[in-house]
């Protein structure tokens, strides 16, 4: 069977086999051929004529043909026999039988009245990222269906709200209208649903939330106001308990969110000395403060992680307790060790954490890791295991409605687990569970009768349909499996890839049926810590078992599975469906980075801004402020973003590390300087950035900093200042030893500086020079701006051979790009990323040659298909030419 999502992210797959057609998806006509045939109405047989106008609008009839029928080959070729069908000599069309496309699926499950299943297959609008050049009936023609798929999504969701609120399930009601809403973000009639039935169920802090969370939108994305009705409607709502709004501002928007640091989402076109992985001393987690099991349940298993929201430090407790709190949602603590043994004590968090993991499974309910939230980081600061009283505590601040704690004893040579079900507003215990005995030596048999009794007493407090997974078919793992599992994520969270991969492949070794460890092999495969090719198996065995995981673990492969392709938009779509099942969780990070790369730089604030840099793993990570600095940079908030830098600089991490935070924010601030055009300071910034990088013996870095500099001077108008920088880049670079002068680093450095201050013939020549001494990605990047150099010297000719150059190399690149392997030097991750860079510079020699059609049409091009918005682009060195062209600054606008 041939499976074909069309909706939110695009993908197609051959599910007997369990792999991913990317010689399809490569091509974004071929894939755009098969989309039409499988969704265009009347669904059946299409006109080859038909297709030929849609597709091959400007070419011959004859060159249109062929270029059809090696569609229709490919397609062929990749489905095996039968699946794209013939009928006489003029006629296409699929077997559906053969070919399910989860958009065809949606509208038959609306037509049968099946609304609930139907929007589990609306993942999110058709086709996103899919562009084709030239086509421009097939663009109206998607834009139609999108319109109508999506309008279509939203009314079978307010339907489904409507039937809820008679039967008289408000709160379901709620769900369903904000699954709507966040498809028609600014459609005010949603939201009237949405405020009402909040209204109803007496969350007037929430209503006021959600229409501030619009009013945003709607000045940020398009510069309007709300209604005057709407503002009168909010005014009411208000009025009717006098709700304060500091209670308001305090309570997290829960359609946002984000984990702990995994490594660092490969940034594709990115600057990649300024999105790199963090070293190892870079950790994100303390193992001091969160012992190994701990990180286990901090991670792997999907459990909520809490993001520590801005507030006051000294709050008290009455503004928690006021906090909303949701129904559905679970808070689990380790059980306390009261054996007296300290030996035992990783038992009680190994019971937690797998008590979380059964109820992740039924994704009936939202769980929160006790070990995840940062109140229980510091409730260990100096003190004693934390006990109920910390529990509700750390309830109440998620918004948890039930907390689950627990205890263990010795008892006549036997564990004994005790555990109570708790109502968090008012502490009282809702239930109390029957004991349950285990051995010490091997207690996992005793944890999943834990699970099973607590999953069980859910059910008759939650939701029945808890019942049907109190009994659940799932052997846990040995206590030795899951021991090296969890060891595992510990290195993961330091960083420490190869020693991860070691315990996680142990733990798959001992035990094929345990499948968290592998979601995680998988991450790290990516991330380039084993060996090339070496996420290739484990892609298999994780998709074969699709179905026996979390769906937190579901997303987090997906997620994993769209970085395969280097596809910014699927990758950020598939973050939000992780933030969306851990809402307020630290991927809420990671969804920021991924908005910035597919331009949402507003978003991106918004997501960072609501986290408190001084808790949580944040705190050890300096990324989160090049992260900030990036949000706000394309919007022109240059005061915010210097004052940042200067806040960054009393941060926790900089504290820690006092000459690495000098180098780190000193690049930071330098970058607002060059923008606010303050000169002086900008000066006293690069003569201390000398000093420091001369220490610190990275003199390739301190060049590069100038060349940044010097772009944004010229990106912001201040031509005059440009002049006054080149020349200390000239007399640092001759103050080097000879040796250092010969390092090929230094001199290429050295002439992107020359290059960015546009001294044509001195770029040339030193770029000539190094040029055999490079690497395959350095020849290519040099390839691009001798390209550039060529044009802006009036050598059309010799630029067009760069071109060629670059063209050839992305045509070898994409012959070496295999179905799976994607880690190490020339494997997929690499690849695709070159390929989205190569695009790039073949659009930067169209600009600089005059073809600003053809340099945009590139450009949508690389982003689209391989490529990653970087923050740097604002800068636009590479594309001046295309300054002020409409289709060109459309393009670069900031989309959210």
């Amino acid at each position: 069977m041939i499976e074909f999502r069309t909706l939110g992210t695009l993908d197609l797959r051959d599910t007997a086999e369990g792999r991913t057609l990317q010689s399809v998806l490569s091509q974004p006509k071929v894939t755009a051929v098969l989309a039409y045939l499988a969704l265009a109405r009347p669904r059946g047989f299409h006109h080859r004529d038909t297709l030929l106008g849609i597709f091959w609008p400007e070419t011959t009839q004859e060159r249109a043909r062929h270029s059809l029928n090696q569609a229709l080959h490919v397609l062929r070729r990749t489905f095996g026999n039968g699946v794209v069908e013939s009928r006489g000599d003029d006629e296409v069309g699929l077997d559906f039988d053969q070919l399910r496309c989860d958009a065809a699926e949606f509208e038959a499950k609306l037509e049968a009245s099946q609304r609930a299943p139907a929007l589990e297959l609306y993942g999110g609008e058709l086709l996103t990222g899919l562009y084709v050049p030239g086509c421009p009936a097939f663009e109206r023609w998607v834009d139609a269906e999108r319109a109508r798929l999506k309008d279509q999504a939203v009314q079978a969701a307010l339907a489904l709200a409507e039937e809820q609120e008679k039967a008289g399930d408000g709160v379901e009601a709620v769900h369903w209208v904000r699954r709507a809403a966040r498809w028609v973000p600014y459609d005010e009639a949603v939201l009237r649903r949405l405020l009402g039935l909040l209204r109803g169920l007496g969350d007037r802090a929430g209503a006021i939330r959600e229409y501030e969370a619009f009013e945003r939108r709607l000045a940020e994305d398009l510069e309007l106001e709300p209604s005057a009705d709407l503002g009168g409607l909010v005014a009411s709502i208000k009025a009717e308990n006098d709700v304060p709004e500091a209670v308001v501002a305090s309570q997290p928007d829960v359609a946002d969110a984000d984990p702990v640091p995994a490594a660092a989402p490969a940034s594709g076109t990115g600057d990649r000395e300024t999105m790199e992985s963090p070293s190892p001393g870079e950790s994100a987690v303390r193992r001091s403060r969160v012992p190994w099991v701990a990180a286990a349940a901090v991670s792997a298993v999907g459990a909520i992680l809490i993001v520590g929201l801005r507030s006051d430090p000294g709050e008290s407790s009455t503004a928690t307790e006021v906090a909303e709190l949701e129904p559905h949602r679970v808070l689990i603590m380790p059980f306390r060790n009261e054996t007296g043994d300290p030996e035992l004590e990783s038992i009680g968090r190994v019971a937690g954490d797998w008590i979380t993991q059964g109820l992740l499974r039924t994704g009936l309910l939202q769980v929160v890791s006790g070990t995840g939230t940062l109140g229980y980081a510091e409730s260990w600061e100096g003190a004693d295991q934390p006990g109920a009283d910390v529990a509700l505590g750390l309830a109440r601040e998620v918004g948890a409605a039930h907390a689950i704690t627990g205890s263990y004893v010795l008892r006549e040579g036997a564990l004994l687990f005790q555990t109570q079900i708790h109502r968090s507003p008012g502490g009282e215990v809702a239930l109390g569970l029957e004991g349950v005995e285990g051995d010490p030596a091997e207690p996992m048999a005793a944890i999943e009768q834990l699970r099973q009794r607590v999953t069980g007493s859910l059910a008759t407090l939650l939701d029945p349909q808890l019942e049907s997974w109190t009994h659940l078919a799932s052997q846990p793992p040995s206590f030795e499996v899951y021991r090296l599992y969890a060891e595992g994520m510990d290195h993961f969270m330091e960083y420490e890839g190869k020693e991860a991969l070691s315990r996680f492949y142990e733990a798959v070794a001992l035990d094929s049926t345990f499948t968290a460890p592998l979601i995680w092999i998988l991450y790290g495969e990516l991330n380039g810590w084993g060996e090339p090719g070496g996420a290739d198996s484990v892609i298999h065995a994780i998709e074969r078992r699709r179905d026996e995981l979390a769906p937190f673990d579901r997303a987090m492969l997906d997620h994993q599975l769209s970085r395969l392709g280097g596809d910014a938009k699927a990758q950020y779509e598939t973050m939000k469906k992780v933030v969306e099942l851990a809402p307020n969780s630290e991927w809420q990070a990671w969804l920021a980075v991924m908005a910035l790369a597919v331009n949402r730089p507003r978003e991106a604030l918004e997501l960072l801004t609501r986290m408190d840099p001084e808790r949580g793993w944040i705190k050890d990570w300096n990324r989160y402020w090049l992260w900030l600095a990036a949000a706000r940079h394309p919007l022109g908030e240059h005061e915010a973003e210097l004052e940042d830098s200067r806040r960054g600089r009393q941060s926790g991490w900089a504290r820690g590390h006092p000459e690495t935070a000098d180098i780190w924010f000193l690049r930071l601030e330098a970058w607002a300087l060059s923008a606010l055009g303050r000169f002086k300071e900008l000066e006293v910034n690069l003569d201390r950035q000398r000093g420091t990088w001369v220490t610190h013996r990275r003199t390739s870095r301190l060049l590069l900093n100038l060349e940044e500099a010097i772009l944004e001077l010229q990106a912001h108008g201040y031509e005059e200042m440009v002049d006054a920088v080149v020349p200390r880049a000239l007399v640092f670079f001759d103050g080097l030893t000879p040796e250092q002068q010969d390092e090929p680093n230094n001199r290429q450095s050295l002439a992107r500086v020359l290059f960015a201050a546009e001294r044509w013939e001195e770029a040339r020549t030193l770029y000539e020079e190094i040029l055999p001494e490079l690497s395959e990605y350095q020849t290519a990047r040099v390839h691009a701006r001798l390209g550039i150099v060529a044009a802006r010297l009036g050598d059309p000719e010799a630029s067009m051979r760069h071109y060629d150059w670059l063209r050839d190399w992305e045509a070898k690149l994409q012959a070496m790009v295999p179905s799976y392997t994607c880690c190490g030097p020339g494997g997929r991750q690499w690849q695709v990323g070159m390929l989205g860079m190569g695009a790039f510079w073949r659009a930067a020699i169209k600009a600089h040659l005059g073809d600003r059609e053809s340099a945009v049409a590139l450009l949508h091009e690389s982003f689209a298909r391989h490529g990653n918005f970087a923050h740097w682009l604002h800068r636009r060195s590479f594309l001046k030419p295309l300054s002020g062209y409409e289709p060109f600054e459309e393009f670069m606008r900031p989309k959210g």
